[in-house]
């Protein structure tokens, strides 16, 4: 009789042991799932499940973002569409703010005459560019810190899109012609929620404040990339 318990008992230790092994292996058939969920916060499992959501990358703060979507620790997680993902639709909108429209940016070319609100009356600020990260994201050190600065009032397209290499190549010649010396000026909201300084970014001191129309288009780099076509208009509400 003890021999038939203890035999039974090995068993049930074996099947015991089996089943636990084949609950943390899993499957190896079952594919990733969108979502993860860890400690009751859930993300996005890859760079995929991402665009096939959003149809473009996702920014820090937003729902199912992760630091490790971020390789670069930009603020901006899966920059490029993994070649795996749906084709593009309509891009999911960025919390917060609206943005007209992009057209197919084109060297050169202007915009129809888009012209960035009066940039105000608040003071310029000298600051050395060690970095430029995109099109309209660049990256100083002002009053001995290093700080990386949205520029306001615009967007250009993001790694990964069309127009990204040619949007930051025009920021970076832009920014070199100077000597890599720029004015930062304040306008509304001082960060936005990637903790980046937002800001107007001179290429040299206009001659009154607040500035005209033709100084602007002349000496601003915010409205420069938007005469050149490289970027839209976009207006944090």
């Amino acid at each position: 009789m003890r021999h038939g318990v203890a035999k039974g008992f090995r068993k049930c230790s074996i099947l015991s042991m089996g089943l636990g092994l084949a609950l943390v292996a899993g499957p190896s058939s079952v594919a990733s799932p969108a979502v993860i969920s860890q400690s009751n916060v859930t993300s996005f499992a890859n760079c995929t499940a991402v665009w096939n959501a959003l149809g473009r990358p996702i920014r820090r703060g937003e729902p199912g973002f992760h630091s490790r979507l971020d390789r670069d620790n930009d603020g901006v997680g899966c920059e490029s569409r993994p070649s795996g993902a749906r084709p593009p639709a309509t891009p999911a909108p960025l919390p917060g703010a609206t943005a007209t429209p992009r057209p197919t940016p084109t060297t050169g070319s202007g915009t129809t005459g888009a012209m960035l609100p009066a940039t105000g009356t608040a003071a310029l600020v000298e600051a050395r560019v060690t970095r430029v990260i995109d099109g309209d994201t660049i990256e100083v050190i002002v009053n001995g810190v290093t700080e990386r600065v949205r520029l306001i009032g615009i967007d250009t397209p993001e790694r990964g899109q069309a127009g990204f290499n040619a949007a930051t190549a025009f920021t970076r010649s832009e920014i070199e012609r100077v000597g890599n010396r720029v004015w930062l000026q304040s306008q509304g909201n001082n960060r936005d929620r990637f903790d980046r300084i937002r800001r107007h970014v001179w290429l040299s001191r206009p001659a009154s404040t607040p500035a005209t129309a033709s100084q602007r288009r002349a000496s601003l780099l915010n409205q420069r990339l938007l005469d050149a076509g490289h970027a839209t208009l976009f207006i944090i509400n």
